[in-house]
């Protein structure tokens, strides 16, 4: 049985990323929260700061944005996702 669940991180401009994971941290107005599959149903703000994807070595930066997980489903909706890795490269 997998341990996976979908994440999507969408802008107005486009879809970020959709991929399967098993651990997702985000950073919200309660505090930094992890999310695993089966986790409770959740709705949710974002604050400015990292999102991480535990098992693909991932960083996003977001600005701001909502967060919704059910039925192992998170959808984060956010106006700005940045790619660490690709925020890193450019700046070099």
């Amino acid at each position: 049985m997998s341990d996976k669940f979908t994440v999507e991180i969408i802008t107005p401009n486009k879809t970020i990323l959709k991929a399967e994971t098993s651990e997702v941290t985000i950073p919200s107005y309660e505090g930094q929260m992890g999310i695993l599959k089966d986790h409770i149903p959740l709705i949710t703000f974002l604050r400015p700061g990292m999102i991480s994807l535990q098992d693909q070595k991932k960083k996003y930066y977001v600005e701001e944005g909502t967060v919704e997980f059910s039925n192992n489903n998170l959808l984060i909706l956010t106006s700005t996702a940045k790619n660490l890795a690709e925020l890193n490269q450019s700046s070099i």
